[in-house]
């Protein structure tokens, strides 16, 4: 009879942590399956991160959930009550940073699916973020089963404040090219010019080092640090069309008006005919001031990429030194009239 009561009192708790435990799951099958679908129809997206990252957890708060309802059908001994209450509290921990570390590698990948800068950089980020909370986790259990994390706590700042010397450099460069990548001054394809005079196309933006392809076909690799404190100018944002200048010089003695129409017509011709130009930019000719040779002005035409100027400017030069021979109007050269005593 003793066995059978037994035998009975235990089978009950069974039941219902059995019982719990499918009503809470379909429960939460159900609910999540609404919250996807709602923050499918939101326009941002990291809500649909935050619900998928909860799917998981939740699974470990529901048995908890069930065994702590299941507990109040069995007599468990005094003594056993706080080792129950404990495992709880730690499956609630370890839950909770199971969904930090879910959460923060699906906002990683959501923004790396964004932003192709990232995705070099995306296994390491989600690296860092799984080793720290693994050591998260590993305090906590230390803590729950007795052991003082003071010493490891100790020794990680410690063991932290002599990497941070010793990789000052490359953490440096780190945080330079985290910011390059949040902040994107650049990106892969832009053509950029440094401070120093150097231009050439972004190749890629890394963590450490971001690497430039130059107009002679050599790549120079640049620190994150380096870069970062450099003025940049960058000839693709926010849009890869580019305004320029061509220098002219006409004599004195010329028909303003007449060399004015005549660069105009040149102007809108190389727009419309050479395929690197913006053939629907009006150009624009501003008499500057008066010179020793001349009076200077300038035109003002249009590329598609800046890196195509060049190819512009000349062929219109070519153009409208050949016109103006044929409009008889004059391009001086320095002269000076030199007086002797005699």
């Amino acid at each position: 009879m003793n066995d059978l009561h037994l035998l009975v009192s235990w089978i009950l708790p069974i039941l219902v942590f059995a019982l719990f435990l499918g009503f809470f799951f379909v429960l939460k099958r159900i609910l999540v399956a609404k919250l996807l679908e709602w923050a499918k129809k939101t326009e941002v997206e990291w809500d649909d991160v935050l619900v998928s990252a909860a799917n998981v957890p939740l699974n470990f708060l529901i048995v908890v959930l069930s065994l702590w309802i299941a507990r109040y059908f069995v007599n468990l001994p005094p003594e056993l009550s706080p080792y129950i209450a404990e495992a709880g509290r730690l499956f609630i921990i370890l839950s909770a940073l199971l969904f930090c570390d879910r959460f923060l590698v699906g906002i990683v990948s959501l923004y790396a699916r964004k932003n192709p800068q990232l995705q070099s950089s995306q296994k390491l980020t989600t690296s860092i973020v799984h080793v720290v909370i693994f050591v998260f986790v590993a305090l906590f259990v230390l803590h729950a089963i007795g052991v003082s994390i003071t010493p490891f706590v100790a020794s990680l700042g410690i063991g932290s404040a002599a990497i941070a010397l010793a990789l000052q450099d490359t953490l440096v460069n780190a945080f330079s090219g985290m910011h390059l990548l949040m902040d994107r001054p650049i990106a892969p394809g832009h053509f950029i010019s440094l401070d120093d005079g150097r231009q050439g196309h972004v190749e890629t933006v890394g963590w450490r080092t971001t690497r430039l392809r130059l107009p002679s076909n050599d790549t120079i690799i640049i620190p994150n640090s380096k870069l970062a404190s450099n003025i940049i100018t960058n000839y693709d944002y926010p849009e890869p069309k580019t305004v320029f200048k061509v220098k002219l010089n006409i004599h004195t003695a010329s028909d303003l008006e007449k060399a004015e129409k005549v660069i105009l017509e040149e102007a809108r011709k190389i727009l419309k005919e050479h395929s690197s130009a913006v053939s629907d930019f009006e150009p624009k000719v501003i008499f500057q001031e008066f010179s020793d040779s001349g009076i200077q002005l300038i035109v003002i035409l249009a590329a598609r990429h800046y890196i195509d100027h060049g190819a512009i400017k000349s062929q219109f030069i070519k153009n409208l030194h050949k016109r103006f021979q044929q409009e008889n109007i004059i391009i001086p050269y320095p002269t000076r009239t030199i007086y002797t005593a005699k």
